[in-house]
């Protein structure tokens, strides 16, 4: 009887360690903030104003369409490469994207290309990170 009893106790240990890591493997972590950072000014640089649009939070999209979104960018630059460098989290749920963007500037005949530094915040909302449009 109680090696009946032990082997049934053992058979629902295994089936709850069981249960216990398949829900834990079916949790997504979010993808991280640099990640959709770099993302998002990859669309910009395709000039793929929908896909940019939708890494915009929630509440910006609430109150702007994706036509506001478009027209708040100038057309006389030609943004080249996006480069991620450093992310720095404020708390679990707000952080700091440091990334250099290359460019072209036209002035007349003359083609320029210039790194800048941006710096972007990044919010993390129903476990979703979001840029927050200043």
């Amino acid at each position: 009887m109680i090696k009946i009893y032990s082997k049934f106790l053992l058979n629902v240990t295994m089936l709850i360690l069981l249960s216990l890591s398949i829900s834990s493997c079916s949790k997504k972590d979010p993808v991280m903030p640099g990640v959709r950072a770099t993302e998002r000014w990859q669309a910009l640089i395709e000039q793929d104003w929908k896909k940019a649009y939708s890494y915009e939070s929630p509440s910006y999209r609430k109150n702007y369409s994706s036509d506001d979104f478009r027209t708040s960018f100038g057309q006389a630059v030609a943004w080249k490469a996006i480069e991620h460098n450093s992310t720095k989290f404020i708390n679990k749920k707000l952080a700091d994207i440091n990334l250099t963007l290359l460019f072209n500037y036209s002035a007349g005949n003359t083609v320029i290309d210039i790194p800048s530094n941006i710096k972007e915040r990044w919010q993390l909302v129903d476990g979703t990170w979001w840029h927050i449009k200043k």
